[in-house]
């Protein structure tokens, strides 16, 4: 077993090892194993997040889901300390680049998202161990996101980088499904 910090330098080194082409091709297997899934056909609602350079793309999942009416949103970092917020966007221009270099939507009161058990919530990950726990960039934000809502959480993560043995931490929330470019694994149901 390793620990999350060596777990993050194995997950970043094969990052940056994929080419754009194996990207966008494992992104678009990502997307087929998602949107043919029952998560996906089920839900009204997704709480997306804006992929960074070499994460999944998910603008193919926020596309889609738009063309088929579903609501989507998008995190908003509320500060430094782990508090984030989503809301709603209409369209994938209603992003624009805020904390961390990660694009953010416009923040409207009236747009504020209130997730409930059913809403379907995309989660990051460097990479995630056997039991749904993941490694992220270390700031806690879905983990703090995750502990107020009960949603129906997915983890999204290329499948080379799903399955590193890792330990969790006593505040990390597991996802209740993972997909990635081979498979969907199911682990909570909701």
């Amino acid at each position: 077993m390793i620990n999350k910090n060596k777990a993050r330098i194995i997950a970043k080194e094969f990052r940056k090892e994929l080419s754009s082409e194996e990207r966008l091709y494992k992104s678009k297997k990502i997307f087929e194993n998602f949107v043919s899934s029952r998560i996906f056909t089920e839900c009204n609602e997704l709480l997306l997040f804006a992929s960074l350079e070499d994460e999944p793309l998910t603008d193919l999942i926020a596309e889609h889901s738009l063309n088929l009416n579903k609501k989507i949103a998008y995190p908003k970092c509320n500060d430094n300390n782990g508090s984030m917020s989503f809301y709603y966007v209409n369209s994938l221009n209603e992003l624009k680049e805020g904390l961390f270099g990660v694009r953010e939507p416009l923040c409207n009161s009236n747009k504020l998202a209130v997730p409930n058990n059913r809403t379907v919530i995309l989660v990051p990950g460097l990479a995630f161990n056997p039991d749904g726990f993941r490694v992220g960039y270390g700031k806690g934000y879905y983990d703090r996101f995750l502990s107020k809502y009960d949603c129906v959480s997915v983890g999204i993560c290329y499948n080379e980088l799903c399955s590193l043995d890792f330990s969790e931490d006593k505040f990390d929330i597991p996802v209740k499904f993972i997909v990635t470019d081979k498979k969907l694994t199911e682990f909570y149901p909701g």
